[in-house]
């Protein structure tokens, strides 16, 4: 009877031992859920920022362009000005669906 009430003191403590690993583990990938849901939203408004300023870069260098002269300087605003043609054209678009 001993050997038997042994035995079952040592699976209550293999059980108790595994539940607290389990809280362990649940409470690390809470942790790490909410670190990736953080990180989600940084990448989110670094995409936002670079959209941003990749959109001022575009009217920089159109402002730029305006101001010289010169063949080559109007192809390059020729060109730019086809471009925001485009997608004032897709946008559009968009509206008519």
């Amino acid at each position: 009877m001993s050997q038997g009430l042994n035995a079952v003191k040592e699976i209550r403590t293999f059980v108790e031992n595994l539940q607290k690993k389990n809280n362990n583990i649940n409470l690390k990938n809470a942790d790490l859920e909410n670190e990736l849901s953080l990180l989600k939203e940084d990448k989110k408004n670094l995409l936002t920022e670079i959209t941003t300023l990749n959109d001022k870069i575009k009217m920089l260098k159109l402002a730029k362009n305006i101001e010289g002269s010169g063949e080559e300087k109007n192809k390059d605003l020729k060109l730019m000005i086809n471009e925001m043609v485009r997608e004032i054209d897709k946008c559009v678009a968009l509206i008519n669906k």
